[in-house]
């Protein structure tokens, strides 16, 4: 929040906030023997990317007695999420190789940001609607299935608590 804005009447201060984020994550997990004690043994690979960046710009408009009349936001909120594991049985090289991803972009501009549920109800539509998509893989990297799924049938979230406004 800019704090060295002094609000006077009718007037508009364009960027009282103004934050971003940026998250980059990635997690690899090579080459580990399951099970450690038996004669039957597979080695399992996990890599992990999530990135994730987030926008806001908030401007506020006063009326004659430097009372917020509007506050409008504008949004913008990128998601790249990614995880793939493979298994391969070490005594014939069989195994398979899965890769779960999930690409979300979503933008809108002059929010209402007094509004209870204007900007941010899109965005839960926009999340439960996007899908993210599963591949499977055969030992040898051939394509075997691919299906789409929501992220509330992967139980990664509640859409009907998700950005829930009280």
């Amino acid at each position: 929040m800019d704090e060295t804005i002094i609000t006077s009447s009718s007037t508009t201060n364009n960027f009282v906030y103004n934050v971003s984020i940026n998250q980059k994550l990635t997690g690899i997990i090579n080459n580990v023997i399951l099970p450690e004690t038996s004669s039957s043994t597979y080695t399992y690979k996990e890599k992990t990317i999530n990135n994730f960046q987030v926008k806001e710009i908030m401007d506020i408009t006063t009326d004659n007695d430097s009372n917020s009349v509007s506050i409008d936001l504008d949004l913008t909120m990128t998601v790249q999420a990614g995880f793939a594991i493979s298994v391969k049985r070490n005594s014939d090289g069989a195994g398979a190789k899965f890769i779960l991803s999930y690409d979300f972009d979503y933008s809108k501009n002059n929010i209402d940001f007094l509004s209870e549920t204007e900007g941010f109800s899109d965005l839960q539509a926009a999340l439960v609607a996007k899908q993210s998509t599963l591949k499977v893989y055969d030992d040898n990297n051939n394509l075997l299935s691919s299906i789409n799924l929501s992220l509330a049938e992967l139980n990664m979230i509640d859409p009907n608590e998700f950005l829930s406004v009280n």
